[in-house]
């Protein structure tokens, strides 16, 4: 994605087929900037405290393949504990921001939001 196609995301209020709900199966059809408020900046992140390039933390998905596919990356780590005391810590999330290098400078490659799911 571009940095102009970056600006009109947020107000582009075409939806967009994101993949399935876990557990139901029903299509995500969401506006990037709805997605982006329940799939990536679901919780205050920036009250985490940030780990660098640190193994994930345990998960219930699949297994973690972000080493593999950036093996020169930095990964910024930040979770966040269950926010529900009647969900038992089952609403736990992390995100995780993958840094690469190109020439001197650095980017931001890709968001992975990690969540508690069935």
């Amino acid at each position: 994605m571009t940095r102009a196609m970056m600006r009109s995301a947020w107000t582009d209020r075409t939806k967009h087929l994101w993949g399935d709900y876990d557990g139901t199966g029903d299509p995500i059809r969401l506006t990037f900037s709805a997605y982006y408020r329940r799939f990536i900046f679901d919780a205050d992140f920036s009250g985490a405290k940030p780990t660098y390039n640190a193994p994930p933390a345990a998960a219930n998905t699949t297994r973690d393949n972000l080493r593999e596919e950036y093996p020169n990356a930095i990964v910024v780590e930040t979770p966040v504990s269950g926010r529900d005391p009647e969900r038992e810590g089952m609403d736990h999330a992390t995100l995780r921001l993958v840094f690469e290098q190109h020439k001197d400078r650095w980017y931001l490659v890709h968001i992975v939001h990690d969540q508690w799911t069935i």
